[in-house]
């Protein structure tokens, strides 16, 4: 008799149990290998909502894995191509690159680091502005020529840019009934992040050698007990 998970189980029924067990060597191997990707994947996408503030649900899906199999043995978690364009900087520190919205602009209407939104423009939940308003503003302030303020008291509609004695562009910009508003702000230099995110770190925490071998003792007393 063998005792498993607080239940007796007959001498027959463990050798069938192993006999199976020693069938599926290479599946059941593979389901290990996945439990402890899940694992890591569980470990990075918190890691992310720890770190980043109101990280929308599209960053909070950033973490992939490429699953193993029984003739690979070999599962791969990464971060998905798109969110690893602006996740980078938050795993390495450094300077943000600009966004192509942001190159495009400034190759119309003159250089500038970085576009930031206003205090008072509308964002959503996340506390962001959407990809979509982004690139509207930036497609209609694009198609008319930077201004200084004085110059911009003629009734212009729609988004457009504003530039200082110096030529240099300071934001997109709206007219309302009592003047202008700020809808995106450009920053005097590059945006500089600290790194924050540390992605293999993370991975080796959650695959630390005690919490690999509980992942391995769960899977193998679950595979048991379906033979």
């Amino acid at each position: 008799m063998l005792r498993m998970n607080g239940k007796m189980i007959g001498a027959d029924r463990v050798t069938r149990m192993l006999n199976q067990a020693a069938k599926n060597v290479k599946p059941v191997a593979a389901k290990i290998v996945n439990d402890v990707a899940r694992a890591v994947q569980s470990a990075e996408t918190a890691e992310i909502n720890r770190v980043i503030d109101k990280p929308n649900r599209f960053t909070q899906t950033a973490i992939g894995v490429k699953w193993a199999t029984p003739s690979t043995l070999t599962a791969t978690v990464f971060v998905k191509p798109i969110q690893a364009k602006y996740l980078a900087v938050q795993m390495t520190g450094g300077t943000r690159a600009m966004k192509i919205s942001e190159q495009r602009f400034a190759a119309a209407v003159g250089r500038l680091p970085a576009l930031v939104p206003s205090r008072d423009i509308k964002k959503d939940q996340y506390g962001n502005l959407s990809k979509a308003t982004q690139v509207r503003l930036l497609a209609e302030a694009e198609g008319k020529k930077a201004t200084t303020v004085k110059k911009r008291r003629s009734k212009t509609s729609g988004a457009f840019a504003i530039k200082n004695k110096a030529g240099q562009v300071i934001g997109i910009f709206k007219r309302t009934a009592t003047g202008i508003e700020p809808l995106m702000l450009a920053t005097r230099s590059a945006p500089q992040y600290r790194k924050r995110f540390d992605f293999l770190a993370v991975a080796a925490k959650a695959t630390a050698p005690d919490k690999v071998q509980a992942i391995v003792a769960r899977r193998i007393e679950r595979e048991l007990f379906r033979a």
